[in-house]
């Protein structure tokens, strides 16, 4: 029966309850339940659950409106018909005020007037169902819409929503003020242009173009001016959002001004130690303590007269270099300065000078400065190294 419309039928007309309950249910769509009084109706209410209820007006005690009046105070809008045979006008006000769902007169063929009051029942509940769904809609998009709001306000992300309709700022969040130093007030209701955002202008219609064409703009590198007129670069994302029927865009703004400038000042230092190690002659190289096997690199390969193509890549064997490279006459006393500083060096550090055989053929006399590191148990996990070509040096000294 639970799968069925329930409905609470109140009237002081025992046979008209009766015929009422019989045509009601003939169809097993509803399930009646009746009351001759609204004192028997509230016992019943008490008990279970209706999907609404039929009220006659003109009752014993308690009438329908007043019935009416408490169903409202104590169940809200749960449906109400009032069926009666009263048809003063003042009645069908007031019950329209009290929030009557339909007033329906009695009289006339039983089977047409229960019919209409059939179809009023379900028009009335079909109502109240789509107004809770509607509710319950609206009340999980608030709590949505609340806890986006939360959430975009307490970022450390720069954020900011946009109404596509007029391309004005709508919400900035915190991080947004502190980072370009625009009050709210000040940003409010203003465009980026007006604000005078964008340093490139022509970065400015591109994005704008992506996002008109569907595209999402992700992590773009864009200029953008604070306002104190200093200029930061930022990784700039945006999406198109719906809120409220009306399309808005969201945008991430992340400053990477110092990473940026790390990264250039990195690059040129970077450019001068290879400028430095040009000069000198220089190399570096390590290898891993535990294979022995060394990782050069095309300076070490430039500096021995090779490249890692003809050596068949960057990782080479401790036996390998020795006997590839080493001149031989100097190869006993390298792996004897080696084993050395194995067995007696807590702090793996090796200076060394030998000659060595660059592919070409050359005999050349090198440097070679080395620094370990070690784990917890005292082994080496890694040796880092540094080579030299000190030929003309050994040759101006008369050594070579």
């Amino acid at each position: 029966m639970h799968d069925r419309t329930r409905i609470l039928y109140v009237d002081d007309e025992e046979e008209l309850l009766k015929l009422g309950k019989i045509f009601l249910e003939k169809g097993k769509e509803f399930s009646v339940d009746t009351a001759a009084s609204a004192g028997a109706a509230r016992e019943l209410m008490a008990g279970g659950t209706y999907d609404a209820i039929v009220c006659d007006y003109q009752m014993p005690g308690e009438d329908g409106l007043t019935f009416l009046k408490t169903v409202r105070s104590s169940y809200g809008d749960l449906p109400f018909i009032l069926f009666t045979g009263r048809g003063r006008e003042e009645v069908v006000i007031e019950a329209i005020n009290n929030g009557v769902d339909f007033y329906l007169q009695k009289g006339g063929d039983a089977r047409a007037q229960f019919a209409e009051l059939a179809h009023k029942i379900r028009r009335a509940v079909t109502r109240h169902e789509d107004s809770a769904r509607r509710m319950i809609a609206e009340d999980a998009l608030r709590e949505s819409e609340a806890k986006f709001s939360r959430l975009f306000q307490s970022s450390p992300a720069i954020l900011t929503l946009i109404d596509i309709a007029n391309n004005a700022f709508v919400d900035i969040n915190d991080a947004f003020v502190r980072s370009t130093g625009y009050s709210r007030t000040e940003v409010i209701g203003k465009s980026p242009e007006a604000l005078g955002l964008y340093v490139d202008a022509d970065t400015q219609k591109e994005i704008q173009a992506e996002l008109r064409g569907g595209s999402e703009v992700s992590a773009r590198e864009v200029r953008f001016r604070r306002n104190d007129g200093e200029v930061r670069t930022c990784l700039f994302s945006i999406v198109m959002i719906m809120m409220g029927g009306r399309p808005y865009t969201l945008s991430s703004i992340e400053d990477i001004t110092q990473r940026k400038t790390m990264e250039t000042e990195l690059r040129e230092n970077k450019h001068l130690l290879e400028k430095a190690l040009d000069i000198a002659h220089m190399a570096t190289w390590e290898r891993d303590g535990r294979t022995n096997i060394f990782t050069f690199n095309d300076r070490f390969y430039s500096l021995y007269g090779t490249t890692a193509e003809r050596e068949g890549g960057y990782q080479v064997s401790y036996d390998t270099y020795i006997r590839e490279f080493v001149h031989p006459e100097d190869q006993p006393r390298v792996f004897e300065e080696v084993r050395k500083v194995r067995r007696d060096s807590q702090d793996y550090t090796l200076f060394i000078e030998h000659r060595i055989v660059r592919r070409d053929g050359a005999v050349r006399v090198i440097s070679v400065r080395t620094k370990g590191n070690y784990d917890a148990e005292g082994n080496i996990v890694r040796v880092y190294g540094v080579n030299q070509d000190i030929t003309d040096q050994r040759k101006t000294a008369g050594t070579y």
